[in-house]
């Protein structure tokens, strides 16, 4: 819609994706909740996690409507469609990572054209597993895409998997169910902030619904920490600490908890928790009421 206005400090604001009440068409978008931008050729391209839609779209500058990248074919675990995504990472050739996160998995569409992706963490069910995620929101991968890095909610941690190491699924195996594709590998992640399953109160380390997550060029890993409104920084030796700490609770490669795949966290706040800047500093909030 890309309507100027500006707010209560006169900073100009302007609608780059949606502003025409929530829905479904391509004009609208309904519950927002994160955002990334590329740039491409002078163009910017905004990619927004269209949460209660259940798609990734995108979003070209002065665009009317958007373009759907991901999902949009309704709630579900097939491999074409995502349940409430989540955290949002797109590379600069438009590779698309979110975090499915009534599904517990982290999907890839390598390119846009794409009418499925395929898992490249968690898709074992909801648990605390090594191998598993429990309502995953923010995420970050790394500039060479070897290492992603999770903010598993109800997990209470935040999970590192090295995807170096992960086995792309044949999709031209006609035999094989999207149920299957989707759960035919077991990548290992390590828990690198949190205590596994354990919220552990407002103490300094454990976390509460860990809800976005960043990595700066040091290494060091930020932990948005929704339940303790906070926001904590773990450097490389914590990292190892934690690692080692929840390595000796000998977690299983799959767990079962009473919640279920195929439900979304209800959040209290009025507006996603994704938040970008352009290489102009332009900043981009994904925001829904």
């Amino acid at each position: 819609t890309n309507n100027n206005n500006s707010n209560s400090n006169g900073d100009n604001v302007m609608t780059v994706a949606g502003g025409n009440e929530p829905g479904s068409g391509l004009s609208q978008l309904d519950q927002p909740v994160d955002v990334h931008v590329i740039e491409q050729s002078g163009d910017v391209y905004v990619y927004v996690s269209d949460r209660a839609n259940h798609r990734v779209v995108m979003w070209k500058r002065n665009a009317k409507e958007g373009r759907v990248v991901a999902g949009g074919n309704g709630f579900g675990s097939g491999l074409h469609q995502l349940g409430c995504p989540g955290g949002l990472h797109v590379t600069a050739n438009g590779t698309v990572y979110v975090s499915d996160e009534a599904n517990n998995r982290i999907m890839k569409w390598n390119h846009p054209n794409e009418n499925r992706g395929q898992v490249v963490a968690g898709g074992h069910g909801a648990g605390d597993g090594t191998a598993q995620l429990y309502h995953p929101l923010g995420i970050w991968v790394s500039e060479e895409e070897d290492i992603l890095v999770v903010a598993d909610s109800l997990g209470y941690r935040v999970q590192k998997f090295r995807l170096s190491s992960f086995t792309e699924v044949d999709d031209d195996d006609d035999d094989s169910s999207p149920e299957q594709e989707a759960t035919s590998h077991m990548l290992q992640g390590e828990t690198i902030a949190g205590i596994t399953g354990k919220p552990g109160g407002d103490v300094i380390g454990h976390l509460g619904q860990p809800m976005s997550v960043q990595i700066d060029e040091n290494g060091s890993l930020f932990v948005a920490d929704s339940d303790h409104s906070r926001v904590q920084r773990y450097d490389g030796r914590d990292q190892a600490i934690s690692a080692a700490q929840n390595s000796a609770q000998t977690q299983p490669q799959n767990s079962t908890h009473a919640l279920k795949t195929g439900h979304c966290t209800k959040y209290n706040t009025r507006s996603g928790y994704g938040f970008v800047c352009d290489s102009d500093g332009v900043s981009y909030f994904a925001h829904h009421s």
